[in-house]
């Protein structure tokens, strides 16, 4: 548990949003804005060495990179569509990283041995469900929003406390 809480405490949101830049930067650099340093891929590299000896049969930089996908899609989204994520304009690319619902899924995925992966689990079925429920927005299927709509709450709802419930198992406070 030493070296769960260690990296949990690290800079990895820093690490998340450099593989995110790396992707946005290779296929869509026109969404790169001033505000975003360039970054190289090294933290990134050096978070899934740290990872490999948390648990070295799990396939961490496929892991990863599913949330550093999931950073750059939301970012690239706030360019696109003109909707912030919060009230205060667009988002960097690190404050993505730092979003709670990536901190769920990084956490859930850290510690899965801790509830039998129960949290990244529903860290991959919010992303499904997410994924459907904003296609449909996106095309104006008005009747598969409204069919996924509950399902979206619901999943965000448990992951939330499945989230808040390893972060018990760790000692961590609530924020």
């Amino acid at each position: 548990m030493p070296q769960i809480l260690e990296i949990y405490n690290s800079d990895w949101p820093d690490a998340l949003a450099g593989k995110a830049y790396s992707m946005i930067y290779k296929d869509s650099p026109k969404y790169l804005d001033e505000y975003e340093e360039k970054r190289n891929l090294k933290e990134f590299e050096d978070l899934i060495k740290k990872l490999k000896k948390v648990d070295s049969e799990k396939d961490w930089d496929q892991a990863m990179t599913l949330l550093a996908h999931r950073v750059a899609i939301e970012y690239i989204k706030e360019r696109i569509t003109g909707q912030n994520l919060f009230p205060g304009g667009k988002m960097t690319l690190m404050g993505h990283a730092r979003h709670n619902t990536i901190e769920m899924g990084f956490l859930g995925f850290l510690a899965s041995n801790l509830d039998q992966g129960s949290t990244e689990k529903l860290f991959k079925d919010f992303l499904t469900i997410d994924l459907a429920f904003q296609k449909a927005i996106n095309t104006g299927d008005t009747e598969n929003a409204r069919k996924l709509a509950d399902p979206w709450r619901i999943v965000q709802i448990t992951l939330d406390e499945s989230f808040e419930n390893l972060r018990e198992k760790l000692g961590l406070s609530s924020n």
